[in-house]
């Protein structure tokens, strides 16, 4: 029976679209793994409960997929972090692998914000006529074939 931190960390990595062998390939390239690389065989067995990772492991594990090892380990399930903190803080984000400038970020936020905005008002609306909103999505004239 897989462990708290074997399913978390498979889930973790199969949400980054990885292998085991790149997973393992990933962290010997991002924390310089000499002399004890990082294997395919090493994260197999941790994800399958027969092995546990070392504290370093963990710090580079966590480092690595930007959780907490708490989280990693199953002491919380709190995994949330705030967007808006992320967008006006100082630190580097990228999206689709390209990095956000102060302005992406800032114009990521605005948008963001008057999103939450109109659906909080959406929702007030619907709520006093107890209705449910509809989407309309008109895609243009079907095409006959």
């Amino acid at each position: 029976m897989l462990s708290i931190f074997g399913q978390r960390l498979r889930a973790l990595r199969r949400g980054h679209n990885l292998t085991q062998s790149q997973l393992a390939a990933a962290l010997n390239k991002q924390f310089n793994a000499k002399p004890h690389p990082n294997t395919e065989a090493q994260l197999g067995k941790w994800e399958l409960g027969l092995r546990s990772p070392s504290i370093p492991e963990l710090i580079k594990l966590a480092t690595f997929f930007d959780v907490s090892i708490d989280f990693l380990v199953g002491r919380n399930d709190d995994n949330v972090k705030d967007l808006a903190q992320s967008l006006i803080s100082a630190n580097d984000l990228q999206f689709d692998e390209k990095m956000l400038t102060r302005n992406d970020k800032r114009e990521i936020f605005e948008l963001i914000h008057a999103y939450m905005l109109g659906k909080e008002g959406r929702s007030n609306k619907r709520q006093s006529n107890n209705q449910q909103e509809e989407l309309n999505l008109d895609f243009g004239p079907e095409e006959m074939e």
